[in-house]
C-alpha cells in the first residue's frame, strides 16, 4: 500500500464512521485528567487502537502508549 493509498482508506474510514469519532472526542472533553495521570484516557485510547486491530505498548512514560499496524511494502513487510 502507498503512501497515498493508506492516506485515502484512512480518511474514508473516518468519514464513515465519523459519527463515533465525534461521540468519541465528546466522551474524552468529559472525563479530564491532570497531566501525566491520565489514565481513563489511556486506557480508552489504548481499547480502540486494539479494536482497530493495532498494536499497542503501554506505560511509556508514564501514561503514553504506541501502536503499529504492519502494512505490506513494495520491499518487503514494512511498519507504520
Amino acid at each position: 500500500m502507498t503512501k497515498d493509498e493508506l492516506k485515502k482508506f484512512v480518511c474514508s474510514y473516518l468519514d464513515a464512521n465519523r459519527e463515533r469519532w465525534i461521540a468519541n472526542g465528546e466522551k474524552l472533553l468529559r472525563m479530564p485528567e491532570l497531566a501525566y495521570c491520565e489514565q481513563k484516557t489511556a486506557a480508552f485510547v489504548q481499547e480502540h487502537f486494539t479494536n482497530l486491530g493495532l498494536e499497542t505498548q503501554s506505560g511509556l512514560a508514564i501514561t503514553g502508549m504506541r501502536s503499529r499496524q504492519r502494512i505490506p511494502s513494495r520491499q518487503g513487510t514494512g511498519h507504520t
